[in-house]
């Protein structure tokens, strides 16, 4: 070996070289990039079609919710125009509807949760159901062939 020996010398990077360089990079990238599939999200809308009521609740609650959540603000200004700007008027009657409004949301809410959980546990198991129906279809050949492909991976 010789001691002597310069390092390499790294010759300074051309602006316009990077810039070079990163648009073909990106356009590469955006050519090999493939379009999303849809054919997935088919899949668990035909097996949500099988839960109409279901679907028409958790849709009616998500309506109350934002329905409520818009009238929020409303209910303050009644509580602020009629209750402290006129101060002869009773304001219980103000924080009653805006009390009302909040428990409206919090049941809408909750309903809403609860059917939309319930139909994606629901499709979940549909889904798990039907791969099981398929592989049990399946000749006996097929598992020893993947289970041979799984042992030799290391």
């Amino acid at each position: 070996m010789n001691n002597n020996a310069s390092p390499p010398v790294i010759a300074a990077d051309d602006p316009a070289e990077k810039t070079a360089a990163t648009s073909t990079t990106i356009s590469e990238a955006e050519k090999s990039e493939a379009k999303p599939k849809l054919s997935s999200l088919w899949m668990i809308w035909t097996r949500m079609k099988s839960y109409p009521k279901q679907i028409i609740i958790a849709l009616a609650a998500l309506v109350v919710a934002v329905l409520c959540t818009l009238s929020i603000p409303a209910s303050f200004k009644a509580i602020v125009d009629n209750g402290f700007v006129n101060q002869d008027i009773d304001i219980a009657p103000y924080f009653y509807g805006l009390l009302a409004v909040a428990l409206a949301l919090g049941i809408a809410t909750a309903f809403r949760f609860y059917y939309v959980s319930w139909l994606g546990e629901r499709v979940v198991a549909d889904i798990r159901t039907d791969v099981q129906k398929n592989l049990l279809r399946l000749a006996p050949v097929f598992s020893k062939k993947i289970g041979r492909r799984k042992s030799h991976r290391v």
